[in-house]
């Protein structure tokens, strides 16, 4: 393929690479609606101004650039000379220039003197070439902004000139920075300025490069290779104006120079010498040698063009990755799962299996105590009996219903403070069954009875209102009918036969304390299978919810290595 195939096949693939990034980012499924903004916006950087400013690059590469020969863009501040300097081109390489003509683009001092870009096309040695003159830097050249860009897109190659005789200003480098990049390869110029007065004397006339020349020159190459780094390929120092007047044919609208160039060959002897001492020579060996090389240079200058584009589409990547901070997210996620884990635990054991003993253990001792009253002070034992057992069977329901309330609560006010922390997670809202009374604790205070001598054939009036089925059909989200039970048989049947001086009292009370025990024991099976039934169900929304954690972490991870994956196939473009 010739030059503008490969370049044009680049820019394609450029193209198509973007295109495959932003629709495998668009494909990963996320949450949290930070998130789901980061993903939107890369997808829009990608597909909104990443592309479109790959197809106008491409767009002016293939249809604005010369092809066939080498462009070379002179840039930088105000009157640094840059006028001068293709000036002195085309008087040297010209052949069809006016005679008389010479200087009128000239700068005659005023600010901006160069209000838009001039193309200059001249050959050298029969090689082609093209020198574009770029307004200057300095001053108010946002009025000529667009040409200025306009200029160096169509360019090769830069080169900056610095026409004052001190080191570059932090200011503009920042605008050469700003301009230039790393897009195209540039080299500097340091015009050494001053007065035609300055080489009057013999000993000025030994070398232009003197030891406070040498001392800028030096600051100007380690400014460039500061900011522009490997793009940056040298320094040529030369004195413009020499050059010029040593073979111009002045206009004579321009009595200036003519008296400049009269000086000049005063003091010199010959145009040879003041060339010579100028140094211009080794610019036109540097636009030579390029003008040889035009191919290269050419599909050099388009494929750093490339680059910068790859480089700049990673930098604001990372600009947007950075501003979104996955890492951050990634702990704060990882933060929820320990949280929720941590909850659950809590609920689980403290709330709900500690609460859940502690009732049990409370309501049979406050039983106990109230059966030894009965048995000692009532009137109607047996009746009363009957109703203390039925009064334990509700608090225990109830006391459990609200243990279960109270557990979904707690977890219900968490997951609330997270859904407003992470916008767009659906958290579980934990709903525990309620118990119900369909059936009764029975405990058979028969002997105890008896060594009251009290008959109590008739059981079953001992039974509660707690008993009959299992915690069934609990599920996650949402309130199912649920019961608590089993009839607990909580007989003595050790036979009492010995009565005491207080009418067997005390011997009721042991056989009564005992069958509540029983009672205890027996009902303590059941309830811990509701217990873990609705610890069960508080562990399956937990793990619903990491499991979405879990899968947002994975999404997250997943737009970083496609990132990753970008900035790697970026770094493949070859330079020739």
């Amino acid at each position: 393929m010739d030059n503008r195939q490969i370049v044009e096949s680049e820019y394609q693939n450029l193209i198509e690479l973007i295109k495959d990034a932003s629709k495998e980012v668009r494909s990963v499924a996320l949450v949290n609606q930070q998130t789901i903004g980061f993903k939107d916006d890369l997808v829009k950087f990608l597909d909104q101004k990443a592309v479109p400013a790959v197809e106008r690059a491409m767009t002016q590469s293939l249809d604005e650039m010369h092809w066939d020969k080498l462009v070379i863009a002179l840039f930088g501040e105000t009157n640094a000379g840059k006028s001068t300097i293709i000036e002195t081109f085309r008087i040297l390489f010209d052949a069809n220039r006016q005679h008389d003509s010479d200087g009128r683009i000239v700068g005659d001092g005023q600010s901006d003197f160069t209000k838009e870009y001039h193309e200059y096309e001249l050959s050298i040695e029969g090689r082609p070439f093209v020198l574009i003159d770029v307004p200057g830097i300095e001053g108010n050249e946002s009025e000529f902004t667009d040409g200025i860009k306009k200029a160096l897109s169509k360019s090769h190659c830069v080169f900056y000139v610095q026409g004052h005789n001190k080191p570059l200003e932090e200011p503009i480098l920042e605008k050469i920075k700003d301009y230039l990049g790393g897009w195209v390869q540039v080299y500097s110029i340091y015009n050494v300025r001053g007065s035609i007065r300055n080489y009057d004397e013999e000993e000025e006339r030994e070398t232009l490069l003197t030891n406070n020349v040498s001392r800028i020159e030096s600051s100007i190459k380690e400014s460039f290779t500061r900011i522009l780094g490997d793009v940056y390929k040298g320094n040529i120092t030369l004195q413009a104006l020499l050059a010029m007047c040593a073979k111009a044919s002045f206009s004579p609208e321009r009595p200036d120079l003519i008296k400049s160039q009269e000086k000049l060959l005063n003091y010199f002897g010959s145009t040879e010498e003041i060339l010579k001492f100028s140094q211009f020579q080794t610019l036109i060996n540097q636009v030579k040698l390029k003008a040889d090389n035009f191919f290269a240079e050419i599909a050099s200058s388009d494929m750093l063009k490339i680059l910068s584009f790859k480089r700049d589409t990673v930098s604001e990547l990372k600009g947007l990755v950075d501003e979104w901070n996955p890492i951050e997210y990634k702990s704060q996620l990882e933060l929820l799962k320990s949280n929720l884990n941590a909850i659950t635990d809590e609920i689980n054991q403290n709330v709900i299996k500690s609460r859940v003993n502690a009732l049990i253990n409370s309501e049979f001792d406050s039983a106990a105590k109230d059966v030894n009253q009965i048995l000692e002070k009532s009137e109607n034992k047996k009746s009363d009996l009957k109703v203390r057992i039925s009064e334990l069977s509700h608090k225990i329901m109830s006391g459990m219903n609200d243990i279960f309330k109270n557990a979904a609560e707690n977890w219900n006010e968490f997951v609330s403070q997270k859904s407003s922390e992470f916008a767009g997670f659906n958290f579980s809202t934990l709903t525990l069954p309620q118990i119900k009374e369909t059936g009764g604790i029975k405990i058979d205070f028969s002997d105890a009875l008896k060594k009251l001598g009290i008959e109590a054939s008739d059981v079953g009036c001992f039974v509660g209102a707690l008993g009959g089925g299992a915690l069934t059909g609990a599920g996650v989200g949402g309130p199912v009918g649920a019961v608590i039970g089993g009839v607990v048989g909580g007989a003595s049947h050790v036979g009492r036969k010995c009565i005491f001086g207080d009418g067997g009292l005390s011997d009721a009370k042991s056989l009564a304390k005992n069958d509540l025990f029983v009672g205890r024991e027996r009902l303590k099976p059941r309830l811990n299978r509701l217990v873990s039934q609705a610890q069960n169900i508080v562990v399956e929304c937990k793990k619903k919810d990491c499991d979405q954690i879990a899968n947002e972490i994975e999404s997250v991870e997943t737009i970083l290595r496609k990132i990753d994956n970008i900035n790697s196939k970026f770094k493949q473009t070859k330079i020739f």
